[in-house]
């Protein structure tokens, strides 16, 4: 599945390794680590953006099993939403559907049989014949 991370910028979600939030202030082992890598040139900045969010990825393989060096990249996406973005199912449950007719409480719709409670219905006192009932045909 593909996360898109703001600014026309998408990775693949298994190549994420981590998201952090810049917002907030590191601990020395996370500023340490994104110093390192910024030093050695794998930040990937768009200009003119205020980075809310670091995505770290995994590198991709090079023919022969080699792999290239990690990538992060900035993002002005908030973290807690690039997460909900990561973990969203790939197709929604669908909700079920309500019968404009009305229904039964198991869900399915009502088919107008006996005993539904409308006139004519064939259940008792709705007039039809040889019902005795309210209604039913004087002879």
């Amino acid at each position: 599945m593909i996360l898109h991370l703001g600014d026309d910028v998408a990775v693949r979600t298994r190549d994420v390794i981590a998201i952090i939030d810049l917002t907030q202030t590191q601990g020395a082992v996370t500023g340490e680590m994104l110093k390192e890598i910024q030093r050695q040139n794998r930040v990937l900045v768009r200009k003119g953006i205020t980075a809310k969010s670091a995505v770290i990825c995994a590198g991709a393989r090079r023919p022969g099993g080699a792999m290239e060096n990690p990538r992060v990249y900035l993002s002005p996406i908030s973290t807690t939403t690039l997460a909900q973005r990561a973990n969203a199912p790939l197709c929604p449950e669908p909700q079920e559907a309500v019968s404009a007719r009305g229904g039964s409480d198991d869900g399915k719709p009502d088919d107008g049989g006996p005993d539904d409670g409308r006139p004519g219905d064939g259940g008792p006192g709705d007039g039809g014949p040889g019902d005795g009932g309210p209604g039913a045909a004087q002879m």
